[in-house]
């Protein structure tokens, strides 16, 4: 099982996007994805 985080701690810099494109791509090569986003 892999785990990734993507982490940076200044707001606007593409951190939503950057998981939900990686996470398809993975689930596209059938990777098992789960997905969050902790915005606090």
């Amino acid at each position: 099982m892999y785990v990734i985080f993507v982490i940076n701690y200044k707001g606007g810099v593409g951190k939503t996007t950057i998981t939900a494109n990686l996470s398809t791509e993975l689930a596209y090569r059938g990777f098992n994805v789960l997905m969050t986003d902790l915005d606090p």
